[in-house]
């Protein structure tokens, strides 16, 4: 069972979480961004086929670690869980960081949709991919795959259209793993929606490129002269930037508005 919410977070009571997405009902989720500092690196997961799911997913790769919250859960206690289930091994609180909450509103099919207060946390790591024991993982995830900070960050604005990475396939009934190294990742590989945000696009009529040349005119109206690429829209510096500096890029306005707009 999940609690649910209106569209200001205020909740409105408790349902069956097959329910909330065939309503779509807001509700809240825990999600991890698996980080290693000192490689500079990212991991995310792909998943295997759900039953949950009334629509045919891409094998999409998505955030390393991502769950409902439920009705008897904290935030927290969430996290702890679905740590456990998708990566089979625990995280220190110590090296959570809050990035804040995500809105996210997306109807991949008729009978299936998303209204989700996502909350997420950098999760530091201090081992390779190869090093990492998968073992007592549950049977959802399929692979973690482990690319470059920067690289991705480049995939991801559509700066390159392929990448390297690395990928430890696991098996769904053994969670033994098959090391792979220097896969191609392309852009079709990330989720549709973290190019264009479709609650965005609905209200305000802006794609993704005029949704960021929006963002930059209101920047420098606020009388800010650099943007930063680590989540924005919380209108601060999220903990992860303040105590990893060198994970943030920094970009200056007048430059990207004339890149933009060419």
């Amino acid at each position: 069972m999940l609690k649910i919410y209106d569209a200001k977070m205020n909740d409105i009571g408790v349902e069956d979480k097959k329910i909330v997405h065939q309503k779509g009902l807001w509700h809240k989720v825990f999600g991890g961004v698996l980080y290693n500092p000192k490689l500079k690196t990212v991991y995310f997961q792909t998943i295997y086929p759900k039953e949950s799911y009334t629509f045919e997913r891409e094998d999409y790769i998505d955030f390393a670690v991502g769950g409902h919250i439920e009705d008897n859960e904290s935030v927290e206690e969430a996290g702890i869980r679905e740590i456990r289930e998708e990566l089979g091994f625990d995280i220190d609180k110590n090296d959570w960081s809050f990035l804040g909450i995500r809105v996210c509103k997306a109807d991949p099919s008729e009978s299936y949709r998303i209204r989700e207060f996502q909350y997420f946390y950098a999760l530091k790591i201090d081992k390779e991919l190869k090093d990492l024991d998968f073992s007592k993982s549950d049977g959802e995830v399929k692979s973690i795959i482990e690319v470059d900070i920067d690289e991705y960050l480049g995939l991801l604005t559509k700066e390159a259209n392929e990448i390297k990475a690395n990928e430890m396939l696991l098996d769904r009934d053994t969670r033994k793993g098959k090391y792979l190294s220097d896969i191609k990742l392309t852009q079709n590989r990330i989720v549709p929606d973290y190019f264009n945000d479709k609650s965005i696009l609905e209200k305000t009529g802006l794609d993704a490129d005029s949704q960021v040349k929006m963002f930059i005119q209101l920047t420098q109206l606020a009388g800010h002269p650099v943007i930063y690429d680590i989540l924005p829209q919380t209108g601060r510096f999220s903990k992860i930037v303040l105590t990893t500096p060198e994970c943030a890029r920094w970009f200056d306005i007048n430059a990207l508005i004339e890149e933009l707009c060419k």
